[in-house]
């Protein structure tokens, strides 16, 4: 019940500080993001595996993976 009363006042405080006109337009664009995301999650479950994540993660962060993985993101003048 603590929980429920915790989310309750942490939406009112939120509430409060989004002006009238914007709440409806805001609302909507929240449900429709939601919506979009439990239909990818259900029809694209295999798409995010942990070897997709951790190649998404080594060639964009400088520093990770292999040089091959690092090379393939940057332009050719770039790669040493």
């Amino acid at each position: 019940m603590d929980l429920v009363q915790g989310v309750r006042s942490k939406v009112a405080a939120l509430r409060a500080t989004v002006p009238e006109r914007l709440r409806l337009p805001l609302a909507v664009a929240a449900i429709t993001q939601a919506v979009w995301l439990v239909w990818w999650a259900a029809l694209y479950p295999g798409l995010m595996s942990f070897d997709s994540i951790t190649y998404v993660y080594e060639t964009t962060t400088p520093g990770t993976g292999s040089p091959t993985t690092r090379s393939s993101t940057t332009p050719w003048c770039w790669s040493a």
